[in-house]
């Protein structure tokens, strides 16, 4: 009898260091920030308990008396990247792994499997496959017993082939053949997002199950021991006989009953015990991330599922390519409703295993998604295989009309990202009168305020669209809701006018004329990068008082409205005002010509001017 816990037969044919050197790799291309480091070990980390002694508890006890005393304890703790590859407090994953995979596809799925593993992230595989869909399903069952027997056949088949291969690449796994839930007597009333196009093609609603907490010792028994236990996607019925159900089932059945057995934990438990919660929902794939039409067929790289779900399912049209995509994506959102408030889902394709490591240590998806598409596509960031990462996120809404801002949310919000108090009487009453919208996330946890500002010296010309401030919580930056906030703004500005900006945020929807958005930060702002890679251009212009030249001045974007963008480069290519350093014909009136120039058409010479003076003119908003 083949012996399913052990990974010694794989380990003693391979090269231990060459794994370990691959999988210290994945970590240093994951580039994680400090954020992002500082939050992987939170969540993998035990609770420290606290001491009033002197002794560093960080350290081994048998390393204290090899410490050089001359040395500061604070040099020698374990260095982040150390922690990073050695986990001290593992954590749960749900793993759908959708084939059907050929070898070579899912040895490549267990070797990325295995690292995640090393890393601390003990998985719990449902193994599907599109052969085994709604509609054969439906067929087995409506062929009566020797058909169903079939079915049951090739998915444990395929059960002890997966487990099989994670043993092969190094993981210990284990299958459990025998099911696991119960189906629901009457199914649970599902909202129509999470009925997919193929329970309704196939007429059969989705069948709904449910594990109980004393049918998870075996997994649990296993999870503890980090090992991966593979499951099949059985259920019992009222007959107690056991059936085939669709995969998802079983999924949104795990993330419900493992965060109901850890909550049954007592608070001292929590502590001393593995946190059996799932931290990630992994959903492998032969076809990856879910397509997007605002990137011509290639991938999402996040979605807001709060508020992007209906519209993605609504104009979707990649069923020949993409079959599963929007099961998918529902899957995704049933799972994330009940797991806890930070974990996330990755949609991701065989060929992208080595993604998996990144997402597991940064927590975001493999670019920004509020990057312009030009610059992913050209430069190859971006391909058919790239993952789509899943948020359970934040409703989005754009508000036009004043009187329907809360003030006093408003103000914490502002006052929180920027750690300066509001001049709110001066403040709000700009805004009262130059208000064009606010793009809200979630309950005020992130905004965009735009205001339309004129020409101070000519008061008849077209307002631009400028943006006054743009901020995000302490509490939710680093979740995505930048990257959405921006996007949504996007949609409502320069992006106006596309296909892509119909949304259903409660804005124009896609309706109307783009426009430039012009905004301005201080010179030493340590999010400039992050503006320098989203914005057309940028001037920079010298402080006019002493406090803005010791920040560095200002630095002034703007991102021009991209349908005209995209007609004006149709027919010829930017050219440069000058090189760097350089003072140009007709820069007459910029504080500081000579600062850091960029790209514009010979023509819109004229409205950087405009511009500069118009941002110079409003006044500040803080005290």
């Amino acid at each position: 009898m083949k012996r399913y816990l052990s990974s010694s037969a794989r380990l003693a044919r391979t090269d231990y260091w060459h794994q370990q050197r691959d999988l210290i790799l994945s970590v240093l291309n994951a580039r994680p920030s400090a954020r992002d480091s500082k939050s992987f070990l939170a969540s993998f980390r035990k609770p420290q308990k606290s001491t009033n002694g002197d002794v560093n508890h960080s350290l081994p006890i048998r390393a204290l008396n090899e410490i050089d005393p001359t040395t500061p304890l604070s040099t020698t703790t374990t260095a982040p990247e150390d922690e990073i590859l050695d986990p001290i407090n593992p954590r749960t994953g749900l793993v759908k792994l959708q084939g059907p995979f050929t070898d070579r596809q899912l040895d490549s799925i267990g070797f990325g499997m295995n690292h995640l593993r090393e890393l601390g992230l003990v998985s719990v595989v449902v193994v599907d496959s599109e052969l085994w869909s709604i509609e054969r399903l439906k067929r087995a069952k409506n062929n009566g017993p020797v058909a169903v027997s079939q079915l049951m056949t090739d998915i444990r088949e395929e059960v002890i082939r997966v487990t099989e291969t994670l043993i092969e690449e190094g993981s210990e796994a284990i299958p459990i053949l025998h099911p696991i839930a119960h189906l629901d007597s009457s199914p649970k009333c599902l909202p129509q997002w999470a009925t997919s196009r193929q329970h309704q093609k196939a007429r059969h609603a989705p069948e709904t199950c449910h594990i109980n907490l004393s049918d998870l010792v075996q997994i649990r028994k296993a999870i503890k021991k980090r090992i991966t236990p593979v499951i099949p996607s059985f259920a019992i019925n009222d007959d107690l006989k056991t059936i085939p159900v669709h995969a998802d089932e079983i999924l949104v059945a795990l993330s419900e009953s493992l965060v109901e057995a850890q909550s049954q934990k007592s608070e001292e438990a929590k502590k001393l015990t593995m946190d059996i919660s799932p931290l990630r929902l992994l959903i492998i794939t032969k076809t990856g991330g879910i397509p997007s039409p605002a990137r011509s067929g290639l991938p999402h790289l996040s979605i807001n599922l709060s508020s992007e779900h209906e519209h993605i399912a609504s104009t979707f049209v990649w069923e020949s390519s993409h079959p599963s995509a929007l099961t998918n994506l529902s899957l995704a959102r049933r799972c994330l409703m009940n797991m806890p408030q930070s974990s996330t889902a990755l949609i991701v394709g065989h060929r992208s295993a080595m993604e998996l490591v990144a997402n597991l240590i940064t927590n975001k998806p493999a670019h920004s998604a509020s990057l312009p598409h030009e610059l992913l596509v050209t430069s190859d960031k971006i391909t058919t295989h790239t993952p789509t990462s899943v948020r359970l996120g934040a409703p989005i809404q754009c508000i036009r009309n004043f009187d329907d801002i809360d003030q006093d949310k408003l103000t914490h919000l502002l006052e929180s990202s920027f750690k300066r108090v509001l001049d709110r009487e001066a403040f709000y009453g700009r805004l009262k009168k130059s208000l064009d919208f606010v793009i809200i996330a979630g309950d005020y946890g992130g905004c965009a305020i735009v205001t339309n500002e004129v020409d101070p010296d000519n008061e008849n010309a077209e307002a631009i669209a400028y943006l006054d401030k743009f901020a995000v919580l302490p509490s939710m930056q680093g979740d995505g809701t930048v990257d959405f906030l921006w996007l949504a703004l996007r949609d409502e500005s320069f992006g106006l006018g596309l296909l892509d900006a119909l949304n259903t945020n409660g804005g124009l929807e896609g309706k109307g004329v783009g426009k430039d958005l012009v905004w301005r930060s201080r010179g030493n702002n340590p999010i400039n990068k992050w503006y320098f890679e989203r914005a057309t251009g940028f001037l920079r212009v010298e402080g006019k008082t002493e406090a803005a030249r010791k920040a560095g001045g200002w630095v002034m974007f703007w991102a021009d409205a991209e349908d005209k963008l995209a007609r004006k480069l149709k027919g010829r290519h930017a050219t440069p005002l000058a090189p760097t350093g350089v003072s140009l014909p007709g820069s007459e009136g910029l504080s500081n010509p000579s600062l850091g120039l960029s790209l514009i058409e010979d023509e819109e010479q004229g409205r950087l001017l405009v511009y500069e003076k118009i941002a110079a003119n409003i006044a500040s908003s803080w005290k």
